[in-house]
């Protein structure tokens, strides 16, 4: 699915809260998620397709 608009990414209070705690340990963690992040605005599914999961 690829789009020139691109799309909303809103993050849960949960991910938020770990993604700091995890700051705190990791300091580079916040630009090791930026790619993806980047990935998913841009409408690219990130990740591998796991077999027969949501197939019908």
């Amino acid at each position: 699915m690829l789009s020139n608009e691109p799309v909303s990414i809103r993050f849960s209070d949960e991910f938020e809260q770990k993604l700091y705690r995890l700051s705190k340990r990791f300091r580079n963690i916040r630009s090791d998620v930026q790619p993806i992040i980047e990935e998913l605005q841009q409408g690219n599914i990130v990740g591998d397709r796991i077999g027969s999961i949501g197939e019908e």
